[in-house]
């Protein structure tokens, strides 16, 4: 196993500028793996003829000469898990490059990679709940900018609001929900990532955050409305402690560049109490859509729990797309 290094800003002649595993097995997991070049392949990790898994890793701005700037799997098929592979380049597959092999990318974000074939993927593999630079076809899977966020420990933690962001990155809660959570976290003030994951490497230690006290749960009727037309949605707030809660619940907006509406909150603050364990379910309401608003995509509206406004304990967020009536 190659577990919990730094490799940075090596330099191969030939292949695997970082790693190279040459007939044989090895469980890469953990590891930052930066700057380095593989002068033939694989600037990041070359496997040849070799088992193994890629898990869990930070793999950027490596590169790769012909193939795979940041992984390269020759005659090898390693499980590609939980990685950020971002800033590789490479004439083909400045991500990765599957050479004579197939196999499969899960969790992971693929961005900003380059090469001239395949800037993030070449060659076949089923890729599954990921983030993929211009689209890769698979369940779960999106193609949008991951909003990186610099933190205590490095450059690719996610925004989250929760954190103290403006936006909320895609790839937040978009892992694999059958999969188990990676020990990290993907967040700026370091809390544990929680179920469901998120996607990419996650910055290891974390700290547990507090054992929340609310479920929240929203649900919109639909995500393309008109302008000037009610925008529905559906509410559900459990208390999941055994004690009586008072928090206040409130609604926000934030536009298409991920800023804040300049009218949040567009719903509340409303105080609300909730008994151990009871909940409200199905509370209907809507917000209404200016006139004025921009077409497009995405706006977002998180339905939020806590100290307004200076304390969110839960939220809940969708996306919407505001569009042209339809033709008559």
């Amino acid at each position: 196993m190659i577990a919990d290094n730094t490799i940075v800003g090596n330099v191969a002649t030939r292949n695997g500028g970082g790693i190279i595993c040459h007939s044989g097995s090895a469980i890469v997991r953990g590891n930052i793996i930066s700057g380095n070049v593989g002068g033939s392949s694989g600037g990041g990790i070359h496997y040849y003829l070799s088992s193994g898994s890629i898990e869990g890793n930070l793999i950027a701005d490596n590169s790769g000469g012909p193939l795979g700037g940041g992984i390269v799997c020759s005659s090898s098929s390693p499980p590609i898990g939980g990685n950020t592979i971002v800033g590789n380049m490479a004439d083909d597959g400045g991500g990765i490059c599957w050479y004579n092999s197939t196999g499969t990318v899960t969790n992971s974000i693929v961005w900003g990679n380059n090469a001239s074939t395949g800037p993030q993927i070449s060659g076949p593999c089923t890729v599954t709940y990921s983030d993929v630079q211009d689209g890769w076809p698979g369940v779960g899977n999106i193609d949008a900018d991951p909003l990186f966020a610099t933190g205590p420990q490095g450059d690719y933690y996610l925004s989250q609001t929760i954190a103290g962001q403006p936006e909320q990155s895609p790839c937040v809660d978009g892992g694999d929900p059958d999969s188990a959570v990676p020990e990290g976290t993907t967040r700026t003030d370091e809390v544990c990532d929680v179920w469901p994951p998120d996607m990419g490497y996650h910055y290891y230690p974390c700290t547990a955050g507090p054992t929340p006290l609310l479920w929240v749960c929203v649900t919109p009727d639909t995500t393309q409305v008109v302008r000037g037309e009610d925008l529905w949605f559906s509410i559900d707030v459990v208390n999941v402690t055994d004690s009586t809660l008072t928090f206040d619940g409130w609604v926000d907006a934030y536009l298409l560049n991920g800023n804040p509406y300049a009218r949040n909150p567009a719903l509340g603050p409303v105080e609300i109490t909730l008994g151990g364990n009871g909940g409200l379910y199905g509370v209907r309401r809507h917000v209404r859509v200016p006139m004025g608003a921009p077409f497009g995509e995405p706006y977002r509206l998180c339905c939020r729990t806590g100290a307004h406004p200076d304390s969110i304990w839960v939220e809940d967020c969708f996306e919407f797309a505001i569009v042209w009536p339809p033709a008559e």
